[in-house]
């Protein structure tokens, strides 16, 4: 399937793969490998192909201002019907391989192919618009973005404990939101 994972597999009452796959899968995926790789299970060189392969179907899909759609069939890599941007499987997905590219260091000594895995996994950070999702006028992301129209979701993510939280964290970290985005996230903040 592309080296992309499937959404889930059934077992019973019949054997079946499903054929889909979201950012989030993608991503902790591909973080999957690195764990495998810090747990001796895989090579250093085991982990390059499975991470260079995966990255080589991710830079083929369809993206909407650099955001992964929220389903893709993994046999066709088109995304699937009803094409929505989410703006959580978004951040999950760039956090993912933010967390990647950090822990593919510690091995880039073993294997000079790293270096260049790093490069591709920045562009893919780097081209991916959290702006999109950001009303800001209410200083909240909203859930997510309708590609056809460009029209975003008329409902916002407002607490912290909401699955938003890493797209909001990464957002405040990297300035692309402002700082007050955090308390607009019934969150206190104090100062150290």
């Amino acid at each position: 399937n592309n080296y992309l994972p499937p959404d889930n597999v059934q077992f019973a009452p019949v054997m079946r793969i499903c054929r889909r796959t979201s950012p989030t899968n993608i991503g902790m995926m591909l973080l999957s490998c690195l764990a495998a790789r810090d747990f001796d299970i895989i090579s250093t060189g085991g982990l390059v192909k499975r991470v260079s392969r995966t990255l080589c179907s991710i830079e083929k899909l369809e993206k909407y201002h650099g955001n992964l759609y929220n389903w893709y069939d993994t046999d066709t890599l088109k995304p699937s019907s009803n094409p929505f941007i989410s703006s959580v499987d978004s951040g999950n997905f760039v956090c993912c391989l933010v967390a990647l590219k950090e822990g593919l260091k510690e091995f880039s000594s073993e294997n000079h192919e790293i270096p260049s895995l790093i490069k591709r996994i920045e562009k893919l950070i780097d081209e991916t618009d959290f702006t999109i999702f950001y009303n800001k006028s209410k200083g909240l992301f909203v859930i997510g973005v309708d590609p056809e129209n460009g029209k975003s979701s008329e409902n916002h993510y407002d607490m912290l404990m909401s699955e938003a939280r890493l797209l909001s964290y990464y957002a405040v970290a990297k300035r692309i939101v402002p700082k007050k985005h955090w308390r607009n996230l019934s969150r206190t903040m104090k100062r150290h």
